[in-house]
């Protein structure tokens, strides 16, 4: 009877904990789409607080890297670097990976030039791997002559992060789209 008894209390546990835990991940999803949105919207401090809940749920490279986003947005550096950094040490996330790099790069250019030129061949080497657009060339071009254009930087890493994730949403929800030219090229062979 006790082993019945035990039996039932540890199933319930079990369940319970599996409830617990999708509920956790349902709210950290929800967190990051409605702080995505408000990023959007350029509303950071609303933004900043869903990804605050998020990493609550989840501290991962995602959560942190898009709080990151959110406290360079509101102008707080030092707190964007140090979530950044965290961040860049997680394991890489498939879709946010090139945000992840990328805004490091823009964080740190902005903290110490020597750290942003690190970061921002780390951000090339990645990139490149990835079939980028042909901006990547312009990032090269400042490594090449050791002189980061801060602003013009900011502005190819947010185009290239934009349609890196547009590509990678549309190949993970529909398998078409640019990524998808590798499993085509297969299916015709």
């Amino acid at each position: 009877m006790r082993k019945t008894i035990y039996t039932v209390i540890v199933v319930l546990f079990l369940c319970l904990s599996m409830y617990s835990c999708s509920t956790m991940y349902a709210l950290y999803n929800d967190n990051i789409y409605r702080g995505k949105q408000l990023l959007l919207d350029k509303e950071y401090t609303a933004a900043e607080k869903h990804f605050q809940q998020a990493m609550n749920s989840l501290r991962d490279a995602v959560s942190l890297t898009f709080l990151a986003v959110a406290e360079y947005k509101m102008g707080n550096l030092e707190a964007a670097g140090k979530l950044i950094e965290e961040a860049a040490k997680e394991k890489p996330d498939t879709l946010y990976q090139i945000r992840t790099f990328g805004y490091r790069a823009i964080i740190l250019t902005k903290l110490d030039k020597i750290h942003g030129m690190m970061a921002l061949k780390d951000y090339i080497n990645r990139y490149e791997n990835l079939y980028p657009l042909e901006s990547i060339g312009e990032l090269k071009g400042m490594v090449q002559k050791g002189n980061i254009d801060a602003e013009q930087m900011e502005k190819t890493i947010e185009e290239q992060i934009e349609w890196y994730e547009k590509e990678m949403e549309q190949y993970l929800t529909t398998r078409t789209g640019f990524y998808a030219r590798e499993e085509l090229s297969r299916d015709c062979q």
